[in-house]
């Protein structure tokens, strides 16, 4: 039990070093004692391609909740548990993301990506989940060749 909380709390770190130390910045250990909010008044909208696949991800991810949640009640108890835990899994993340000023927000996107592909591979209306990854794949795209090409 003990080791299983360990693992938990130890993963995102894990994540961060192989991050880390694939893309050859350095690893810095969060400091958790000067939390401060994320300021949301220096937010703009512009229409820039970060922006663009921002969003995508934001209305995919909603989506998907969304779906996670109603057929959850469905599943096995077994299931059930391992994604609530996934979930509150990413609420915790978000909220160390949140409060210590956006610095932190990677270590959500573990948990997000199963809740994603879990949407995908599962999802009832599969017209609205494959246009939904079309879109996903697109602004993908489009924000790798412009980052790519510096434009």
């Amino acid at each position: 039990m003990i080791f299983t909380i360990l693992l938990g709390l130890i993963t995102p770190y894990i994540f961060y070093f192989v991050f880390a130390y694939v893309s050859g910045s350095s690893f810095n250990i969060p400091d958790f004692s000067a939390f401060n909010l994320f300021d949301f008044s220096n937010l703009t909208l512009d229409y820039s391609p970060l922006n663009i696949w921002v969003g995508t991800l934001f209305l995919i991810s909603l989506v998907s909740i969304i779906e996670l949640f109603r057929w959850l009640y469905k599943k096995s108890i077994r299931s059930r548990k391992s994604f609530l835990t996934i979930f509150w899994y990413f609420v915790i993340s978000l909220l160390i993301a949140i409060y210590s000023g956006g610095d932190y927000f990677y270590f959500a996107l573990t948990p997000l990506a199963v809740i994603i592909g879990n949407y995908f591979v599962y999802s009832k209306s599969r017209k609205i989940a494959n246009i939904l990854f079309v879109i996903l794949v697109i602004s993908s795209f489009y924000y790798k060749h412009l980052i790519a090409y510096n434009v």
